[in-house]
C-alpha cells in the first residue's frame, strides 16, 4: 500500500458577501512548487475576474503562515477569520 504524501501548502479561495462568506475552493499541494503554480494559475483567472472568490491565499499549514496574496491587504486576517 502506497502512503500519500503529507500536503503541507494549501491554495484557498475566500468569498465575503451578506449571503455567504467563507471558503470557496482549496487546493492541497505537497511541494511548495506545485503550491506556487497552482497559486499562479488562480491568481491569472482572478485577474480577469473568472473566479468566485475575492481573495486568494498561498498557505503553509505547517509554520501557519500565508506566504502569498491577491484580493486582501490583510492576508493573516482573512485567514484568521474563515480558517487556515
Amino acid at each position: 500500500m502506497e502512503l500519500r504524501k503529507h500536503r503541507r501548502y494549501v491554495v484557498k479561495g475566500y468569498a465575503s458577501s451578506p449571503a455567504w462568506s467563507g471558503c470557496t475552493f482549496a487546493y492541497a499541494c505537497a511541494t511548495l512548487d506545485s503550491a506556487k503554480k497552482c497559486f499562479d494559475k488562480l491568481s491569472a483567472k482572478f485577474a480577469t475576474d473568472s473566479t468566485n472568490a475575492d481573495a486568494i491565499l498561498l498557505i503553509d499549514r505547517e509554520d501557519h503562515k500565508v506566504l502569498a496574496s491577491v484580493g486582501t491587504s490583510s492576508p493573516k486576517k482573512v485567514a484568521d477569520r474563515f480558517g487556515w
